[in-house]
């Protein structure tokens, strides 16, 4: 974690406004950074007389969308709703979508919509729902209805493109019917469930969707420049904060007006895990990483950004403007911008309201950026305290959650349709011959990012034949799975007793050479059901958590998913996993194929859990363990290809490959 360098901030954010002041290219300009949720520094460039008691107000446009998002978490947060449930569940249109194909200016055909849309994707931008192309033909027709009629206005509209294929920017509709998903679940009017509980709690006290003449009269001019170059007033609807949008609209991804003071407050909220700077609770840390968390297809190419709800997500280091890797923010058509340094603990707020350089990435915001990155420096220390290190897992998560499935049944095709419908990944253990065919396993399994791993290709227990004999086993089963899938096999599952018997000479120790020396980077046991949660010391005796008879993996499943690792004593905070195995038959045979739904559905759509398999937990944990620490400590290198996160004693941190950071 670096420290801000507030004499060199000033410095830097003071020449490039006065740069725009004499470039005729803003009006007035408001920013502040705050640290830990206390002020580093604030400054209002472009006054012409005194700033108005309470501060000016300013038209956020699209800095709405990140406000609507945290209602939408909050009410996750709360189980009044599930991110991932299919949003016709609130609107019934949704399942009879359109698409536009849109030529020469005009609609000129429409195609039933194939895929579904979740409520978390109509923050992402990957719907479809109220973007170009069909907004450029047909015009937003909602500007002066009311939210609810808007709502049902934007499901008569065709959408752009198949719904989680693509992503265009939704001005507002989409919000739109994220809001009205509020007032469904909530029971209140959208501007009243914010009032009551984000405004009220963060101290909010100027975010509107209705200024009265009181804060109207506050309000920032709208900042223009003519094609000469000079400053100017641009005119703007009587009455409407944002183009011609009543304030009864209440438009969810574009309709507020705010303050520097407020949004700070709802920033630095963000920023310390979903605790105002007073210390109240707005939102759970988990609903805090599932809105700053991608939720946009790998499939779909952002460059270096991602949209995660209501906020891009910076997840590439070739970010062009000094963001690192995990910040997250919006900004807003009229200039305004924000972002959260989670690893730096940093909250910045920029507010200007100007139809010459807004939007994102423009030009304030981008200096911006590069202002305050180029600020941060390590901060030294002649002591450093000893600190407790403990892996994170992506992403900074604490939990982490996988399956592993014996056999290759043929029940497996009807788990896989479970999982992949939660988004739950799995280990799928085969021997030489599956009863599933090829496409299946291709279509349904690999291509869903599940693992195909080693089970022996006769399914001999490596203690119940000879040493010789278990090695061809195991060599003759991964030659045949890497043939046959073309793809390098690494896992193994112990069958039969595992390696709880040897009867014909060698031992464990053997059996553990055998493997690595066989490229089998780990093998799991059949023994041992507990609710420890903990990573395995030895790879090639990888204990799970709990067989899905087990009579316990209610109760289990209930306490890792109730446990909070971050909140527990310092030297608790270790990772957990919970690590699930059996076999598929066995719902079959036991008719109880609701266990393994209603595990998944239990267990699916928690942004602080990894779904991994296997060999993505071995693989990344094995990166962790190779960290290079200095003597002291203070120094942490990875040289691994690997992005790596770990926690010094409550304090986030990551690592890219090739990086040495400083654990202050």
């Amino acid at each position: 974690m670096k420290t801000i360098d507030v004499k060199k901030l000033a410095a830097l954010v003071r020449a490039h406004a006065q740069a725009e002041l004499d470039d005729n290219r803003i009006g007035v300009k408001e920013v502040v950074v705050h640290r830990d949720g206390r002020p580093a520094y604030h400054e209002i460039f472009g006054l012409s007389g005194e700033t108005p008691p309470g501060g000016f107000l300013y038209r956020v446009a699209s800095m709405t969308k990140p406000v609507t998002a945290a209602a939408v978490a909050q009410l996750w947060d709360r189980g009044r709703l599930d991110l991932s449930e299919p949003a016709w569940h609130y609107y019934p249109g949704l399942r009879r979508m359109q698409i536009a194909e849109v030529r020469d200016g005009r609609v000129a055909a429409l195609r039933p919509a194939k895929n579904e849309i979740r409520v978390a994707d109509l923050l992402s931008h990957t719907t479809g729902i109220g973007c170009g192309p069909v907004t450029d033909v047909l015009p937003d027709p909602t500007a002066r209805l009311p939210l609810k009629a808007a709502a049902a206005e934007a499901l008569r509209l065709p959408l752009s493109f198949e719904p989680l294929t693509a992503q265009s920017y939704s001005a507002t509709l989409a919000f739109d019917l994220a809001a009205g998903i509020v007032e469904q679940v909530s029971g209140l009017a959208f501007e009243a469930y914010l009032k009551r509980n984000l405004f009220d709690p963060l101290g909010m006290t100027d975010t509107t969707f209705a200024p009265t003449p009181a804060q109207w009269a506050r309000m920032v001019p709208m900042h223009d420049r003519t094609a000469e170059g000079k400053s100017a007033t641009a005119e703007t609807p009587p009455g409407c904060v944002f183009e011609g949008y009543t304030p009864e609209r209440a438009a969810a991804g574009a309709g507020l007006a705010s303050t520097a003071a407020d949004y700070i407050r709802f920033a630095d909220m963000l920023c310390m895990g979903g605790v105002s700077s007073d210390g109240t609770r707005v939102l759970s840390e988990a609903a805090v990483r599932r809105m700053a968390a991608p939720n946009v297809p790998e499939t779909v190419d952002m460059g270096c950004e991602r949209w995660g709800l209501g906020m891009r997500i910076i997840v590439s280091a070739a970010y062009p403007h000094g963001l690192g890797v995990g910040c997250f923010g919006w900004s807003g058509a009229y200039g305004t911008h924000f972002w959260v340094d989670p690893e730096n603990r940093l909250a910045v707020v920029m507010m200007k309201n100007s139809r010459f350089d807004g939007g994102a990435g423009n030009r304030s915001a981008c200096e911006l950026e590069r202002d305050v990155s180029a600020s941060l420096r390590y901060k030294t220390k002649e002591k450093r305290e000893m600190k407790y290190i403990f892996l994170r897992y992506p992403e900074g998560r604490a939990k982490a959650l996988t399956l592993s499935y014996d056999d290759g049944a043929a029940s497996d095709l009807r788990l896989l349709g479970i999982l992949n419908r939660y988004g739950v990944k799995c280990t799928f253990n085969f021997c030489e011959t599956q009863a599933l065919t090829e496409a299946e396993i291709r279509t349904a399994l690999l291509d869903r990012g599940h693992e195909i791993a080693v089970h022996g290709a006769a399914h001999r227990a490596p203690g119940l034949v000879s040493p010789a004999e278990g090695i061809a086993d195991v060599l003759d089963c991964r030659r045949a799975l890497e043939k046959k899938f073309g793809r390098i096999i690494r896992g193994m599952a112990y069958p039969d007793s595992g390696i709880t018997r040897f009867e014909n000479g060698g031992g464990y120790e053997t059996v553990k050479q055998s493997l690595a020396a066989l490229g089998i980077a780990y093998a799991r046991t059949l023994n041992g059901d507990n609710n420890a949660f903990r990573l395995p010391e030895d790879w090639y005796a990888w204990t799970p958590t709990a067989k899905h008879t087990n009579a316990r993996l209610t109760e289990w499943t209930r306490e890792f998913l109730a446990l909070d690792v971050d909140g527990l004593y310092r030297a608790d905070r270790y990772p957990r996993l919970f690590y699930l195995w059996g076999h598929s038959f066995e719902f079959e045979r036991d008719g109880n194929w609701s266990l393994a739904e209603n595990f998944c559905a239990e267990v699916a759509g928690r942004a602080e859990i990894w779904y991994a398999t296997n060999i993505e937990i071995c693989e990344y944990v094995r990166a962790y363990r190779a960290l290079v620490r200095s003597a002291d400590g203070s120094l942490i290198h990875n040289p691994t290809a690997t992005k790596l996160w770990f926690d010094a004693d409550g304090d986030p941190y990551s690592v890219a490959p090739g990086e040495t950071i400083r654990v202050s």
